[in-house]
């Protein structure tokens, strides 16, 4: 898929304590004839005034800077564990923003923006924008501002997990990179999950839940994702992730809305729709909460091998498609 925000405070109070101020009132003597003596009489008074000084220091801790971490995920294929950098500076006061990029499981494919709250020493950060399921990352960063850890979740429920890390630099600069992209025609067709333009070489392109996919292998999209709309509607059909990893694509999508109790009836119109648009199904799998082909079919001169998860509970619904390509 290509929808995971930083301040602290610290306050120090000082108490000062007043001085007493001491008042003393003189003796007034006055003289009588020598056969008389008259007493002095000497009378002191005491004032002690009390005063109190609060003072407030802004934040102390300042966490701005490069920050390099692991984080685990429980539904990712494969591999379970994932690398994250963030590049974060202080807007003001507990607040921060910059950028994230995570790789190895759920890859980004580069760098997003994020926002960034420190509560005391609780923080969170989440990812801003984009087509994506949004994800979130909570927990609680160490006294000297230079360790943290926590859990992640995407916001729609479809994956969660535990996250360390710890500030490697003080920079708040990205790193240099430089994008080349095809000269395009001006026509484009766009849709929840994929965009599709013709190259000026005539061959498609296609944008899908974040990644590109050109010639065949965006052939083969096309032909999978139109399926799945005749079957949920595009409407309810959410990119969660796209990526490339290992030579292949994977793609990600959350389905909105749909009845659970209609997952065989969703298997088979899936399944017959793949047969019936020149796939070979080479293996089929239903359990009691999902629908699992290997399918094979040849786009131009490539033979396409796709795996196809379609998962159906009462609190999720999803679509995770694997196939051959991808860089």
């Amino acid at each position: 898929m290509n929808t995971l925000y930083i301040g602290i405070i610290i306050a120090i109070i000082a108490v000062g304590v007043g001085a007493g101020v001491f008042l003393m009132s003189q003796t007034n003597q006055q003289s009588q004839p020598a056969t008389t003596t008259t007493p002095t009489t000497t009378t002191t008074s005491q004032t002690t005034t009390k005063t109190t000084t609060t003072t407030h220091q802004g934040s102390g801790m300042d966490i701005s800077g490069t920050w390099e971490g692991t984080f685990t995920a429980s539904r990712w294929p494969g591999e379970k564990t994932g690398k994250w950098k963030w590049v974060i500076h202080r807007v003001s006061g507990n607040k921060y923003e910059g950028y994230l990029m995570t790789m190895d499981v759920y890859p980004t494919n580069g760098y997003i923006k994020i926002e960034v709250t420190l509560d005391g020493n609780k923080i969170t950060v989440g990812t801003v924008g984009g087509e994506f399921a949004a994800a979130v990352f909570s927990g609680t960063v160490t006294g000297d501002g230079n360790n943290a850890q926590g859990t992640w979740k995407f916001t729609n429920g479809q994956d969660s997990g535990q996250w360390s890390g710890r500030r490697v630099s003080m920079s708040t600069s990205l790193p240099v990179t430089t994008t080349t992209e095809a000269e395009t025609e001006t026509t484009t067709t766009t849709h929840q999950s994929s965009t599709t333009t013709t190259t000026s070489s005539g061959s498609s392109q296609v944008q899908a839940c974040g990644i590109s996919l050109e010639g065949d292998y965006a052939d083969a999209w096309k032909n999978m994702y139109s399926i799945f709309v005749d079957v949920f509607g595009s409407d309810n059909l959410k990119c969660i992730m796209g990526t490339t990893t290992t030579g292949q694509y994977q793609i990600y999508l959350n389905i909105t809305s749909y009845d659970p109790a209609k997952l065989n009836e969703y298997a088979d119109s899936i399944t017959n729709g793949f047969v019936s648009e020149g796939w070979t199904i080479l293996q089929k799998t239903t359990d009691t909460e999902a629908l699992y082909l290997l399918m094979t079919k040849t786009f131009g001169n490539t033979d396409v091998t796709a795996v196809l998860q379609v998962r159906i509970t009462p609190s999720e619904g999803e679509i995770v498609v694997v196939f051959g390509g991808g860089s």
